[in-house]
């Protein structure tokens, strides 16, 4: 997961979930886009009750 992206370079979240973090020089970034996949995992909100899925798309609304 992309963190920043600055004019010296890249800082990169591999794992959303651990606090380490990767820096690329930007030299040795060949080419960036957007991914088509989301970071979630899938069948992720299969596992949750409909009023579980609504409260997280409320929290999600108060981070805009």
């Amino acid at each position: 997961m992309l963190v920043s992206f600055a004019s010296e370079g890249a800082v990169l979240k591999p794992n959303p979930l651990a606090p380490e973090k990767s820096e690329i020089a930007k030299a040795m970034i060949q080419e960036r886009s957007v991914s088509e996949v989301s970071p979630m995992p899938a069948g992720l909100l299969n596992s949750l009750k409909a009023e579980q899925i609504l409260d997280l798309l409320a929290w999600f609304e108060t981070m805009k």
